[in-house]
């Protein structure tokens, strides 16, 4: 909805660049709700994406909570959008 594959490809483009390169994964809990629908992006994953992009929850849940722990230190860079 936010980012339409034929209206914005430079950013799906840095989302297979950053894949390829290890810097970006997603996880299986992901694969499953776009497998469900079937959409274009699910599709659009098929053709893009290795099977290695999306893990296992439980293999990266500790690199998440460092991720989360990181993005909470930092709330005072941030304000809230409006919208």
């Amino acid at each position: 909805m936010h980012y339409p594959i034929d209206v914005v490809p430079s950013f799906w483009g840095r989302v297979v660049d950053l894949a390829n390169n290890g810097l970006v994964v997603s996880i299986d809990k992901v694969y499953s709700e776009l497998a469900m629908g079937r959409d274009d992006l699910y599709s659009w994953c098929g053709g893009n994406l290795s099977s290695e992009f999306f893990h296992d929850t439980k293999s990266v849940i500790g690199e998440y909570a460092n991720l989360t722990q990181w993005a909470a230190s930092k709330v005072s860079h941030y304000t809230q959008g409006f919208g």
